[in-house]
């Protein structure tokens, strides 16, 4: 069963290898193509200024720009206003840590049952 269209997504990750860092606390991004069957490439890496100092949001609206292409976010945790945020953004944001290429395998299966309408 293969998607049918791509995704981006992006990945808090202090290497580009690991989901390692809490969604308010990463300076960049790295950004996925993930491709029907689970195959996946870098994109790009993006910058972030990290604006959980004092786990205020009232900055983020005004980054959720660096996200406007992507349909998921991959990040070790995420706090309720900024998951709040993003998913009203349209993005669907998933709490995961370890490895960037399982977790994206594990994500392009997910999506594939959630878009044949299998997903309970």
């Amino acid at each position: 069963m293969n998607m049918q269209i791509s995704w981006r997504i992006a990945a808090a990750s202090s290497n580009g290898l690991e989901i390692n860092r809490h969604f308010g606390q990463a300076s960049s991004f790295f950004i996925f193509d993930l491709k029907p069957g689970g195959a996946y490439e870098l994109a790009e890496e993006r910058a972030f200024n990290q604006f959980c100092s004092d786990c205020g949001h009232e900055n983020l609206s005004e980054r959720m720009d660096i996200f406007a292409d992507c349909g998921a976010l991959l990040a070790a945790k995420v706090g309720p206003g900024a998951r709040a945020m993003l998913e009203a953004a349209g993005l669907l944001v998933f709490e995961q840590e370890g490895r960037i290429d399982q977790n994206l395998r594990r994500l392009a299966k997910y999506l594939a049952l959630r878009q044949t309408g299998k997903q309970q």
